[in-house]
């Protein structure tokens, strides 16, 4: 099963566990490349509810067809 960062930040929230940030300099990079990727996917997200589970669902087919 596949948990996204929102369900994982809001689990710690509900149960009061704190979240450690990463201490590297370079993820305060806001043109890294993983940040940039991150705000895409959840601009499609809120415009297509799903879009997320259907990539990473083509993605393990993909993943699948290319073991074989």
């Amino acid at each position: 099963t596949d948990v996204w960062e929102d369900e994982t930040r809001a689990f710690a929230k509900e149960k009061r566990v704190p979240i450690i940030h990463c201490q590297c300099p370079a993820c305060e990079d806001k043109g890294m490349q993983r940040k940039m990727v991150k705000a895409l996917l959840n601009k499609l997200e809120r415009k297509h509810p799903g879009i997320k589970t259907s990539i990473l669902s083509a993605a393990e087919h993909f993943h699948g067809a290319v073991q074989a």
